[in-house]
């Protein structure tokens, strides 16, 4: 058995490694000055003196990094990951470079293993947060129609509506119930309740609440029975939630043939790789394999941008 191979690994992985440690100390650096910028704002100290020259290098430098962070900072937050965005994306290069050291043992080829370690650490925890904020989205439709006839029935009791979303909020303990509450809390910050709810709307990518804060304002403005109100809008949310749900049943059938699709490939190569890795080294040291293996996941892309497409219901 030779060493080269993992000689060359772990250094590699080093690199990536030292390459990574620089990177989330710019960042420290970025979330360090922006806090106090902010703190000398506030009190009006804010040093002017900066010359353009370090204010372009700084903005060139950490522009891509602080949006990509902040970005995932809400992300986080949405998903109820109680993780800093530094520690995940710290995460993130950890998982990247331990999949390049495991996969250099097996694909000589450096480029080849760092790609792959990249695209897995990136999309993988990715895919992870997605499905954790498709969960807390889910659960808020299917409680928000319940929602909203509690605030219809404390509407009619004689509560505002402020009032009758702070009990709602209190007593629902569901996804809905942690929004409302939070709505709550901004709204006695700012006294807007609309633009809580809209904010709430934003979180949770959910229309029928917009469609609940335009309902709100128009009320407002011309009056009317918001109890009312809220019960139709409860009652129209139910119809479409049950149009989602036929839907999903009926194409649960085809999407998870797309899915055991699209995952066959992968798998087939994930197992030439441990079984018989001479099988596929034509694919991460030949040219031509090079390219056919970026034209085979550019086609996979397609089939599974198409196949979410195919199975959208338009709102």
């Amino acid at each position: 058995m030779t060493w080269a191979p993992l000689l060359l690994g772990a250094l590699s992985a080093l690199a990536v490694f030292l390459f990574a440690l620089f990177i989330l100390t710019r960042v420290n650096a970025s979330v360090d000055a922006g806090k106090r910028e902010r703190v000398l704002a506030d009190y009006g100290r804010a040093d002017s003196d900066n010359s353009e020259d370090e204010k372009a290098s700084s903005s060139a430098i950490g522009a891509v990094i602080d949006r990509y962070r902040n970005n995932l900072k809400m992300q986080l937050s949405i998903a109820s990951i109680n993780v800093s965005a530094v520690n995940w994306m710290a995460l993130q290069v950890g998982i990247a470079v331990i999949g390049y050291f495991l996969l250099s043992l097996r694909i000589h080829n450096s480029i080849a293993s760092l790609i792959i370690a990249m695209l897995v650490s990136f999309f993988g925890t990715r895919a992870y947060v997605s499905s954790r904020i498709e969960k807390r989205i889910v659960e808020f439709e299917l409680n928000l129609p319940q929602a909203l006839q509690l605030l219809a029935s404390g509407i009619r009791s004689g509560l505002s509506f402020e009032q009758a979303m702070e009990t709602s909020a209190t007593q629902d303990l569901s996804e809905t119930g942690k929004q409302f509450r939070i709505a709550v809390a901004e709204t006695q910050i700012d006294g807007q309740v609309e633009a809580a709810l809209l904010r709430v709307s934003q979180r949770m990518k959910s229309d029928d609440l917009k469609w609940l804060v335009s309902a709100l304002q128009i009320q407002r403005d011309i009056g009317g029975s918001l109890s009312s109100i809220l019960d139709n809008v409860a009652e129209t949310i139910r119809a479409r939630a049950d149009i989602r749900r036929e839907v999903k049943v009926l194409s649960a059938e085809g999407k998870l043939s797309g899915y055991v699709l699209i995952a066959m490939p992968f798998v087939v190569l994930l197992a030439l790789m441990i079984i018989r890795p001479n099988y596929v080294d034509f694919f991460w040291s030949n040219p031509i394999g090079i390219v056919m293996g970026i034209f085979f996941v550019g086609l996979i892309l397609v089939g599974w941008v198409w196949l979410k497409r195919i199975v959208k219901v338009k709102s």
